[in-house]
């Protein structure tokens, strides 16, 4: 087998990170080693409820013999991770039931929900295993089959069994299992037939701890939002795991839960909430995080929901640089649109409502094309997408856009002659993580951590310290090879440090970088991985998607002690692509299980692994626009009583972004006196307009108050 260089780059969106992987505490309960006393008369014992040979309380365990796992007769020892440590006496191959109970003590400290145990068997020919009285583990054995009930089939040699995993995620559920003190495993170990020439047992069982809560971002303190515009806040926690669930209260003195907005497992410990406010309302949010540990309680997020009365604005105007062309302009809106006049989504005749301009000599571009996507910008946002015509049309220099008659959802219409400059896009190239890299290993489950593949390994807060039996130091490509030393990987150059040892399960890695804030989102990742035979890749917490996360192994599984690649790697393989991420800012976590191909012996074959990393992001020259041909201090609208006692408003046709606003309200507030809220004065507004609010007579009706606004 040979090592192999891939450099992948795909189209993603990441978060701050993906599947939830929180700190949590292991305890082992039970080794493979641990003391057993075993029963291999022959003869069958009581089931009765007061005198259960798996109960706590069977007394007659203590006329057995006892001796440390592995325990059994076995043939060939060797191809077992664990020595035999106790060898049955006067073993008689036409027995099929064995029996064997083990003692732990549970700590009340441990004794916390969500609490998770992990049962790893090994046995031959099958076994079922009962934590008081209750069955956790079924390995070709059913639960409660009989004394003359054989096992359904044989095992693999030497080969671990799937481990079990037990989650008890309340109180009630751990107080109905377990004890503060004395448990016992019991288990009964089958042989498939008679005439067998070995019998083995051995188990381990781990408990999965969670931690201490602590509140790590908190929800904003003020949110505004419209009517019929979604809204999102979010909060986040280290520590645990717990029970994530949002409330909320209309005066913060009596709060409930928010329906549909909790989880046992958030992504990297960050629980959002989003609505989409159908009224007008000011909403108090908190996040409230439980576990058997602690209870925490995010600050305060007030939502002041309030009417939509403000026309839509262009927030950027960006080339789209594609490998096909450069004629496409994307605009970014405030907020969603109501549709393009005269049209759907896809508007070819709207290029009026947009006027683009060649600023060295105000000429115009013709607009062919319009799309809308409600959200079809990088971050969901609504976006337009004019394409453009090629006269007038020059790469690289400056043009400005002028938008007129577009709505927003709420039917609020953008202000006059709106201009924003358009951008160009350049790259910025940094390398944040070289091939000489330091990378913290593991290679040594099966002697020391048989949970270590059910352990959060790849998350952000994991802690190698105290978590596994984990390695550190070296550098560059991690290599161990036992048929050869190769001194060179194409595309790399030469091997860094030589792993301790072997293994067909995967090899485990954790590593960091670190990027400024500026180069944290809405960046290019690119990827370039030596690898052999295949890898499982994850960012904060989160596999990457196909082709970079999993390469070489087969789709939708958990690496485990059991997974394998495809196939065997091709040697000096490289390709490359695009990945959209986001960074977190600061440190972030890389973390890659590199897997083997089946046919490698348990003692022979070989591993790479070495990553580079290099973020590209995206930056923006952005074109000047116009200057009002009015100063902004002298700009004035001008008000003129008609016949039909209506009045028509006008202002200079040579200033860009300004709204006409009105309002009846006049409060005085102290010596102060305060006006508002401000409303838009025409859906159809446009420069010269004539209102339909009539001059009122004096002493009836509302007084009006109109005024220009510049638009951001």
């Amino acid at each position: 087998m040979s090592a192999v260089l891939a450099t992948v780059l795909t189209a993603i969106l990441l978060g701050l990170g993906a599947s939830s992987a929180q700190a949590q505490r292991r305890v082992q309960l039970v080794n493979f080693d641990s003391n057993w006393r075993y029963f291999t008369n022959g003869t069958d014992l009581p089931t009765q409820s007061a005198n259960m040979w798996k109960s706590r309380t069977y007394a007659a365990e203590n006329t057995w013999p006892s001796g440390m796992g592995l325990l059994g007769v076995e043939t060939t020892p060797a191809v077992y991770p664990y020595p035999f440590n106790t060898t049955f006496a006067a073993y008689d191959n036409n027995i099929i039931t064995y029996y064997l109970r083990g003692h732990f003590n549970l700590a009340a400290s441990d004794m916390v929900w969500p609490l998770t145990l992990v049962v790893s068997n090994l046995c031959d020919d099958g076994c079922a295993a009962y934590l008081n009285s209750n069955g956790v583990a079924s390995i070709r054995v059913p639960f409660n089959s009989g004394f003359t009930a054989p096992a359904t089939g044989g095992p693999t040699e030497g080969a671990y069994e799937t481990p079990v995993t037990l989650s008890y995620p309340t109180a009630a559920a751990i107080n109905n299992a377990l004890f503060v003190g004395d448990n016992v495993v019991a288990a009964e170990v089958k042989q498939n037939a008679t005439g067998s020439s070995d019998i083995v047992f051995g188990l381990s069982l781990t408990a999965i701890v969670p931690t201490t809560l602590t509140i790590t971002s908190q929800p904003p303190s003020q949110v505004p939002a419209t009517i019929g515009s979604p809204f999102t806040i979010s909060a986040g926690v280290s520590g645990g795991p717990g029970l994530y669930q949002w409330q909320s209260s209309p005066n913060g003195a009596t709060w409930a839960n928010v329906a549909g907005a909790g989880s046992p497992n958030p992504t990297n410990g960050v629980l959002s909430y989003s609505a989409t406010p159908s009224s007008s309302s000011v909403t108090l949010y908190r996040l409230v995080v439980s576990n058997g540990v602690s209870t925490v309680i995010s600050g305060t997020s007030t939502v002041t929901v309030t009417a939509d009365t403000s026309g839509p604005y262009m927030v950027s105007a960006e080339v789209l640089e594609e490998a096909t062309r450069t004629n496409r302009i994307r605009i970014i809106w405030s907020e969603r649109l109501l549709s393009l006049p005269n049209g759907g989504p896809v508007c070819a005749g709207c290029g009026t409502n947009f006027t683009v301009v060649f600023a060295a000599s105000n000429l115009t571009v013709t607009v062919s094309n319009v799309l809308y996507n409600p959200s079809g910008g990088p971050n969901a946002e609504p976006v337009t997408i004019l394409t453009m015509s090629t006269t007038n049309w020059h790469i690289g220099t400056n043009y400005y856009v002028i938008a007129n008659r577009i709505r927003d959802a709420q039917n609020n219409v953008v202000a006059p002659n709106s201009v924003i400059g358009v951008g160009w896009p350049s790259s910025v190239n940094t390398n944040v993580m070289d091939f000489n890299a330091t990378w913290e290993t593991h290679t040594d489950w099966a002697l020391f951590d048989p949970t270590i593949y059910q352990q959060p390994w790849n998350s952000v807060d994991y802690n190698t310290a105290t978590n596994g039996n984990w390695g550190s130091g070296g550098f560059g490509v991690y290599w161990k090879d036992n048929a050869i030393n190769p001194g060179y990987v194409p595309c790399r150059g030469m091997l860094g440090s030589e792993l301790s040892s072997y293994v067909r399960n995967p090899t485990l890695f954790r590593s960091t970088f670190v990027v400024p804030a500026n180069l944290a989102t809405g960046v290019t990742l690119r990827v370039t991985a030596v690898y052999d035979d295949g890898y499982i890749l994850y960012l904060n917490g989160t596999e990457l998607p196909s082709p970079i996360g999993r390469v070489n192994v087969p789709a939708g599984t958990l690496p485990d002690e059991n997974t394998r690649s495809i196939g065997e790697a091709i040697d000096a393989l490289c390709v490359s692509n695009n990945v959209m991420v986001t960074l977190r800012p600061g440190t972030n976590v890389v973390a890659a299980a590199v897997v083997q191909f089946n046919t490698e012996g348990a003692n022979g074959g070989d591993t790479f692994w070495g990553l580079r990393l290099d973020v590209s992001r995206t930056t923006y020259r952005t074109s000047p626009v116009p200057t009002n041909g009015v100063p902004t201090n002298q700009v004035r609208v001008t008000a003129t009583r008609l016949p039909n006692r209506n009045v028509t408003f006008t202002w200079p046709t040579n200033i860009y972004g300004y709204a006409l606003e009105f309002t009846t309200n006049i409060t005085r507030v102290g010596q102060n006196t305060v006006l508002g809220p401000w409303y838009q004065a025409q859906t159809n507004m446009a420069i010269g307009m004539v209102t339909n609010y009539p001059v009122p007579i004096s002493g009836s009706g509302p007084a009006y108050i109109f005024r220009l606004h510049k638009v951001p």
